[in-house]
């Protein structure tokens, strides 16, 4: 075998390695950004800043904690409102969401959430103030 036919054969696989590249990168669909409103989010980026900033500034860090069957969110103070998110970072059709009001301790069933890895925000309003704390918590 003479080395033009190498070159050739060389070339040829070289293209069927990438056309078969192309079809595997098409046929996944699992390329979705983990937030849609990236951009909105930017512009407000130094006012959660500052809503995780009164969180250590004032030592109201919530304590999470992973009992069997739930999740427990214990503030450091009372919550007149806000939200728990659960985030899934592997499959966002996971994610979920819960409403506070008028709260100083949460518990959250655990038996609905895959287990894994999640990341939980919790977002509260309490005097007057507004507060964000993110954190990684596996099930």
């Amino acid at each position: 075998m003479n080395w033009g036919l190498r070159i050739i054969i060389a070339l040829g696989l070289f293209m069927l390695f990438i056309a078969g590249s192309v079809v595997y990168m098409l046929s996944k669909s699992n390329d979705d950004l983990q937030e849609s409103d990236y951009y909105e989010k930017s512009i407000h980026y130094d006012e959660t800043m500052d809503m995780k900033q009164n969180v250590f500034s004032e030592q109201l860090e919530p304590r999470i904690e992973v009992v069997k069957g739930e999740v427990s969110i214990i503030f450091a103070d009372d919550v007149e409102e806000g939200t728990v998110f659960f985030r899934r970072p592997s499959d966002k059709s996971l994610d979920r969401e819960w409403s506070l009001s008028n709260v100083n301790e949460v518990s959250i069933p655990s038996g609905d959430l895959t287990k894994g890895l999640w990341n939980c925000i919790l977002k509260w309003k309490s005097a007057d103030k507004e507060y964000l704390y993110e954190t990684n918590i596996h099930l």
